[in-house]
C-alpha cells in the first residue's frame, strides 16, 4: 500500500488540526436517589456485633432490686401495723379461768387493783358482773364509746374495772337489781364463808338487808338518832338515803368504808363497827 502523503485527511470527514485531542469526559454528577446510592459498588457496612450478656445481666439485677423493694415496704408496713395497734388499743387477757391468781392484782384492802386489766368478772359477794356496754339491770354512764373510760379498760365485757378512780380498787355493776355496783376481790367470792361476806367477813357494802347486828354482837344505833353518838349522816339528804340509810337500825355503808357494811352501836364505848356477814 503506497503511504499518504503528510497532512493527508480522509475523504468524507470534516478536517481535524493535527493538534486536535478528543475532550474528556466530564466526571459524573453524584446521584440524588438513594436506591443508587444503596447499589453503588462501596463495599457493604460490616454487620453490629451481638449485644453482650451485659444489657440481660443489669435487667435481671434491676428485677431483683424491685423484688427487694417490695419485701421491704411489706415488711415496714407490717411492723408499723403491729407497732399503731399496740400503741393504740388495750390488749384484754380473755382467759377461760376468771381466778387465774396470775392476772390478779390484790391492793391493800384485798381489792383487784385499780390497774387490774384481768378477767375477774364476779364481785367479793358473788354477784355476776354486767356488761359496761349494757343499760340493763343499772343504768350508767361508763360506756366504752367514752375515749376516757375505754382508756382505762371499759369495753364490751363484764370484767372488773375502775374507771372512775374509786378509793378502794376495781368494781363492776351487778346483774342484782338490788345491787347496784361492787368491788371485786382478788380471790373467789364466798370461798369457804358464809353467804354475804366480802374479803374481810363483813357483810358488803352494798348489803340492803334487815341485819342490824355487829361482827362482835353489839346492837346498831338507828340512824336517825344521836344518842349514844352524834354523827353527821342525815337520813334526809338524798346522798345518804340512795345509800339505804333511813329511820331504821340496819347496817349500811352510806360512806363507802372500805371493808363493807357497818352501822353505830348502842353501846356507849364502841362508836361503830362492822357487821357480820351472814343474817340469822
Amino acid at each position: 500500500m503506497i503511504g499518504q502523503p503528510t497532512g493527508y485527511q480522509q475523504p468524507g470527514y470534516p478536517q481535524q488540526p493535527p493538534s486536535y485531542q478528543p475532550p474528556m469526559a466530564a466526571p459524573a454528577e453524584p446521584s440524588m436517589n438513594v436506591n443508587v446510592a444503596q447499589e453503588s459498588s462501596s463495599p457493604a457496612p460490616t454487620p453490629s456485633p451481638i449485644p453482650s450478656s451485659t444489657d440481660s445481666d443489669n435487667d435481671s439485677d434491676n428485677c431483683w432490686g424491685v423484688k427487694l423493694l417490695i419485701l421491704i415496704v411489706v415488711a415496714l408496713t407490717l411492723l408499723v401495723g403491729v407497732s399503731y395497734g399496740s400503741d393504740n388499743y388495750e390488749i384484754e387477757d380473755f382467759t377461760d379461768d376468771v381466778f387465774d391468781s396470775s392476772n390478779q392484782e390484790c391492793n391493800e384492802h384485798g381489792i383487784l387493783s385499780t390497774s387490774y386489766r384481768g378477767s375477774m368478772a364476779v364481785t367479793q359477794t358473788g354477784l355476776q358482773c354486767q356488761e359496761w356496754n349494757m343499760q340493763f339491770p343499772q343504768s350508767h354512764g361508763l360506756t366504752p364509746e367514752k375515749e376516757t373510760y375505754a382508756n382505762k379498760g371499759i369495753g364490751y365485757h363484764n370484767y372488773c374495772r375502775n374507771p372512775d378512780d374509786e378509793p378502794n380498787g376495781s368494781w363492776c355493776y351487778t346483774m342484782d337489781p338490788k345491787v347496784r355496783w361492787e368491788y371485786c376481790a382478788c380471790e373467789p367470792p364466798n370461798s369457804g364463808r358464809p353467804p354475804g361476806c366480802n374479803w374481810y367477813n363483813h357483810l358488803y357494802s352494798q348489803y340492803a338487808g334487815k341485819h342490824s347486828v355487829t361482827k362482835s354482837g353489839k346492837t346498831c344505833q338507828n340512824w336517825s338518832s344521836k344518842e349514844p353518838h352524834g354523827h353527821g349522816i342525815d337520813i334526809e339528804k338524798p346522798l345518804y338515803a340512795k345509800q339505804g340509810v333511813g329511820d331504821h337500825n340496819y347496817c349500811r355503808n352510806p360512806d363507802d368504808e372500805p371493808e363493807g357494811a357497818w352501822c353505830f352501836t348502842t353501846d356507849p364505848n364502841t362508836r361503830m363497827e362492822y357487821c357480820e356477814c351472814y343474817e340469822f
